[in-house]
């Protein structure tokens, strides 16, 4: 799929009588390309009808391959959510606990959180692991861990809300969006704020594990240390006699010397060109003589 011929596919529908109002796709490489050809991003998800200019057709991202992705990396990494790591030890936990012969989530096993392969394709696997059974299990067999619990909650709710498909559903928040607008409204926003701590704690995480990689086993730097650190990681790149220039996030630049390294290169010592060898091997001795 290019930019190209998906607009040619929506004058062709437009001219069969149809009015194409938004389109979907998961966020493969090909997709994203599509994305960027079009202006598509965060701050602006739509692009003008190529039939009628004053329209607008509105760009999703597919909602099962999301949490597909978010399912993946649940048991793979987990999620730090306000200073928090959700992870799959509590499913684990939650199967022990919930191993007798009447269950409370009777789906749930410990194929949801070790699948390879293929199977990790499989949406119902995802909608089974962060469903409204496994939140009230959490809640009711391990009440330390509301967070996790309320995170599993967010992943159902929302999943609901942002995939409906019947006005007709039997849950409220399914039956698409405007139906139970004020609670919808309130989910959402938790998701969205849920995203942004998320990317936070990502970004922060990240650049702690930089800063303590650079001390190797000193992994714990007073905050002069910490200082100097990230002077190295942000220099390190253009720097040759820093050690450290492995852990920077800078990219190389070549092209430019700096001023230390020019002054240098011109003051060179050439002995060959100093006249008498036997005099400036003189200069050298009387000078170590005078500093003893």
């Amino acid at each position: 799929m290019t930019a190209e011929l998906l607009k040619k596919l929506i004058i062709l529908i437009e001219n069969s009588g149809y009015q194409v109002v938004a389109t979907v796709s998961d966020l493969g490489g090909k997709n994203c390309s599509v994305w960027n050809d079009l202006k598509v991003s965060y701050d602006k998800s739509f692009f003008q009808n190529p039939f009628d200019s004053i329209r607008k057709v509105w760009v999703f991202a597919d909602v099962p391959h999301l949490y597909k992705l978010i399912r993946n990396h649940f048991p793979d990494k987990g999620f730090i959510v306000s200073g928090k790591k959700i992870s799959k030890e509590v499913i684990e936990k939650i199967l022990m606990l919930d191993s007798n012969e009447t269950k409370i989530c009777p789906k749930l096993s410990l194929h949801h959180i070790s699948v390879k392969g293929r199977e990790r394709q499989r949406v119902y696997l995802a909608t089974q692991l962060f469903s409204n059974h496994t939140a009230k299990a959490i809640r009711y067999l391990l009440p330390d861990e509301m967070d996790t619990a309320d995170f599993f909650q967010l992943m159902n709710d929302s999943f609901d809300i942002l995939n409906a498909r019947n006005f007709k559903d039997d849950k409220l928040l399914a039956r698409g969006y405007g139906y139970d607008q004020k609670n919808q409204k309130i989910i959402i926003d938790k998701l969205k704020s849920f995203i942004k701590n998320l990317i936070k704690s990502r970004l922060s995480g990240k650049l702690i594990s930089q800063i303590r990689g650079v001390g190797h086993f000193y992994d714990h730097p007073l905050p002069s240390e910490v200082k100097h650190r990230i002077r190295l990681l942000l220099l390190g790149e253009n720097v040759d006699d820093i050690p450290f220039s492995s852990a920077t996030n800078t990219l190389p630049c070549e092209d430019k010397s700096l001023l230390t390294t020019e002054l240098l290169l011109h003051m060179s010592l050439d002995i060959n060109e100093c006249g008498n060898q036997s005099e400036i091997h003189e200069i050298i001795t009387n000078e170590v003589s005078s500093s003893e």
